[in-house]
């Protein structure tokens, strides 16, 4: 779901995140959070053998040697923008119980990655290898307030316009 929404607020192509998670993790039976059998869609679980104990890999194989391994490849990268998309009421509820413009997640978004970046180039010349911080997310502002003492270059703030 996040990448499903990360894609909405960037405008980028996620397809390609998809098809590797699917050619490293997916078609080898890993998924992680719940089991095989309850992440795959009904249409690919009528081609699968019951599954006996954890080798969900051998379920993998059969479903490839039944339909293909292009087939099932395409159908697992359609699932999980499936799957992604199931949060989209989610995120705008969630979006507008903080008081935030979901309409304006894209500039907000990239606002909030323009404070992460000047704060991780301070933090990287000053040699620091980790900070706590606090983000600001709001309609016109975004940005995160630091732990670091204001001094050897990090600031205790970073922001930047929403535009």
């Amino acid at each position: 779901m996040a990448t499903v929404q990360l894609s909405g607020r960037t405008g980028s192509n996620v397809e390609r995140d998809f098809v590797q998670l699917v050619d490293e993790d997916l078609l080898f039976g890993r998924v992680n959070g719940e089991s095989l059998t309850s992440f795959l869609p009904a249409d690919l679980l009528r081609h699968t053998p019951v599954v006996k104990g954890p080798d969900t890999r051998a379920v993998m194989r059969t479903l490839e040697q039944r339909l293909g391994r292009e087939t099932v490849r395409a159908r697992l990268v359609d699932r999980l923008f499936e799957l992604g998309g199931r949060g989209a009421q989610h995120a705008r509820r969630s979006w507008r119980a903080l008081g935030l413009d979901y309409g304006e997640r894209r500039r907000i978004g990239l606002a909030l990655q323009r404070a992460l970046h000047e704060a991780d180039t301070d933090m990287q010349r000053a040699g620091i290898a980790g900070a706590r911080a606090r983000f600001l997310v709001g309609n016109r502002e975004c940005g995160l307030e630091t732990d670091c003492a204001a001094g050897g270059g990090v600031r205790p703030r970073y922001t930047a316009a929403v535009r």
